[in-house]
């Protein structure tokens, strides 16, 4: 099999991980600190959010992944203007169309990262 269509099963089973669990995050002043804490997506691929479910027990999923199930559900997002500040330019940036081009970074990094492009 060859590495994009395994990494396809594994962003799928991801989504369905975060579709299975009924996780609705929040997204709102620690957004950045949980999605990539430097900015630097060639490291996307091991960075994480963290998920509360209904029981409160966490799990990880990258989040690069988690990106494309936000900007296909961003309507059920609770995704606040920035931190404390209000930053509107926090808000902007969590559009679904970035969402997907941070998906879409992600995932081309991951497959650089792994020698496959």
């Amino acid at each position: 099999m060859d590495m994009p269509s395994k990494l396809q099963k594994k962003i799928d089973k991801q989504l369905q991980k975060i579709e299975k669990k009924g996780w609705k995050p929040k997204l709102g002043a620690k957004l950045g600190d949980l999605y990539y804490d430097n900015g630097d997506l060639d490291n996307a691929e091991t960075e994480y959010f963290k998920y509360l479910d209904a029981t409160k027990s966490q799990e990880n999923v990258p989040s690069w992944i988690y990106m494309k199930w936000a900007a296909q559900n961003s309507d059920q997002l609770d995704i606040k203007a920035g931190g404390p500040g209000g930053d509107l330019g926090t808000f902007m940036s969590f559009s679904p169309k970035n969402m997907m081009a941070m998906y879409e970074m992600g995932k081309e990094n991951y497959l650089k990262k792994h020698g496959k492009i």
